[in-house]
């Protein structure tokens, strides 16, 4: 079943969005302390299948218009926990690849033309202090389920996402300067890359590639200013999610989601690879406890572990019980070692760290608790 069928299905089952607040409820956990603790349900508006927290502190989330191929959106105040209905008309930003310019703006590339793997050129910008949407040049190609990644200059890359069919995916990488509003084309650094790559900037200025969502790839560097790749480590490992837990240093678990049979079990498999080694190579440790696909890794604050949230366990395909979950996990990167969150009984497509604590944000297609409070360590 495809990513976007999935979407609309649980869609028009769900009556509304709940979202976990941040407040405490003492005595629920006895180590609420230790594993963390979720607070009340609330709803939300609309189903926010993109989510991006802003430097203001409020939280941008749009979903899936099917029916006008418009974009409808909200921003919620965590401060107030009240919600402010956004929209922009000129595109549907479903699928869209989404990061933040060096000025606070959410900048938004690609999106849905009313089918799976029909992208769009659209590139869009959201001001987190007007409140406004605006439309910046269209890219050069189409792209659907792309990878938006800010740059050290200020600059955004954008890479692959399919054009207009599976497997036709965008190979040219572009780049968007905010200060002369304008694309330029990588042409040089052609490469045909799964959608929604991982894409990390290493301390060096190179972009690394660890994977993507729907397929596992062989792990390559981008020399921007050279337009060339090299290869880091030729062995191809699978992973569903990756994050940068400490400069140069790559967490990566699970199970990649490929969107057509046959389908794969997930895994509970983990790596590293340190970037700041002489020769890099993707090392094997301790495995999670739970088997994952469709999971997030998410730094938490202070860099002391990469939190997964729960997703679907094996087999991967999207299922609605609770038996399709699994605990969150913390990871510690000192001792290599996997240790158990406060439990949430329902599963998580989306999360954002929330500012000035070490809370997270997380979203739903169904019921959701989202907000998970950490101690401060």
């Amino acid at each position: 079943m495809s990513p976007s069928s999935v979407s609309a299905r649980v869609a028009q089952t769900v009556l509304g969005l709940s979202v976990m607040l941040g407040a405490l409820v003492p005595g629920v956990w006895a180590q609420a302390d230790v594993q963390g603790q979720w607070g009340a349900v609330t709803t939300w508006p609309i189903l926010p299948i993109h989510v991006t927290l802003m430097p203001t502190g409020k939280v941008l989330a749009w979903g899936h218009d099917a029916t006008n191929n418009t974009t409808l959106g909200t921003i919620w105040d965590p401060s107030t926990n009240s919600f402010q209905t956004t929209s922009f008309s000129n595109a549907d930003l479903f699928c869209a690849g989404h990061g933040l310019l060096a000025d606070g703006r959410v900048f938004v590339a690609g999106g849905h033309n009313m089918a799976d793997y029909m992208g769009l050129t659209n590139a869009t910008v959201f001001d987190p202090t007007t409140l406004a949407w605006s439309s910046a040049p269209a890219m050069s190609f189409a792209r659907w389920y792309p990878t938006v990644t800010a740059l050290p200059d200020g600059r955004i890359l954008v890479s692959s996402g399919a054009i207009n069919c599976n497997g036709c995916n965008a190979t040219v990488p572009e780049i968007y300067d905010p200060t002369t509003n304008s694309w330029t084309q990588l042409t040089n650094a052609s490469l045909s890359l799964p959608i929604y790559p991982h894409i990390f900037v290493l301390p060096d200025g190179r972009v690394l590639n660890t994977g993507s969502y729907e397929l596992p790839i062989p792990t390559r560097a981008l020399n921007i200013s050279t337009q060339t790749w090299a290869t880091i480590d030729p062995t191809v490992l699978d992973a569903g999610s990756a994050v940068m837990y400490l400069p140069g240093k790559i967490l990566k678990t699970g199970t990649s989601a490929s969107s057509a049979s046959p389908f794969k079990n997930s895994a509970a498999t983990a790596y590293v690879l340190d970037m700041t080694q002489g020769s890099p190579a993707w090392r094997t440790i301790n495995s999670m406890a739970f088997a994952r696909t469709y999971h997030n890794l998410t730094s938490l604050m202070r860099r002391k572990c990469g939190h997964q949230l729960r997703k679907p366990s094996p087999p991967w395909r999207p299922c609605r019980s609770r038996a399709c979950t699994t605990p969150p996990r913390c990871f510690c990167p000192t001792a290599g070692c996997w240790w158990e969150e406060a439990e949430n009984t329902a599963p998580a497509a989306s999360i954002s760290g929330m500012p000035k604590s070490t809370r997270l944000l997380t979203c739903s297609r169904a019921r959701v608790r989202p907000s998970l409070r950490r101690r401060a360590h």
